[in-house]
């Protein structure tokens, strides 16, 4: 019985260790979303949403990220969401297709003297704009 038992403990722990060190490459659908950036070795990195959180102004975006309810089914099973980076959506432009995004202004989380930068998903443009406008939201999440 001992012997059956460390052979089913040590089979839960090869389990897990394998899992854990489970590599993973842009384009895949893991973690509730879209991997668009990983490590050098595959395991860490960062995942898109599979849809958007919704357009608004710069003062409602947290409320919007922190929404379940703004979340694809498999992105709900995850709390720490967030804006991107410019470079992170730059990263998601080079995916859209694979990200289901056709167009469209979206926020990044870079700011600067009351300004955002976002990016066009249609053109690929650029620009720093003002807080006030309203923008998409697709938030991403490092795993």
């Amino acid at each position: 019985m001992k012997k059956f038992s460390l052979l089913i403990m040590t089979f839960v722990l090869f389990s897990f260790v394998t899992n854990a060190q489970t590599k993973h490459t842009v384009g895949e659908k893991f973690g509730g979303g879209i991997v668009i950036s990983v490590s050098a070795d595959g395991l860490t990195g960062v995942i898109a949403e599979t849809q958007d959180q919704g357009v608004c102004d710069w003062d409602a975006i947290n409320a919007l990220i922190a929404n379940p309810a703004s979340h694809s089914e498999k992105g709900k099973a995850f709390n720490n969401w967030r804006l991107p980076t410019r470079e992170e959506l730059a990263l998601m432009y080079a995916q859209k297709k694979a990200l289901g995004i056709s167009g469209g202004n979206y926020w990044s989380s870079t700011t600067g003297k009351g300004r955002v930068s976002t990016q066009n998903f249609a053109t690929g443009k650029v620009t720093v704009i003002a807080k006030t406008e309203k923008n998409a939201i697709r938030s991403v999440r490092n795993f």
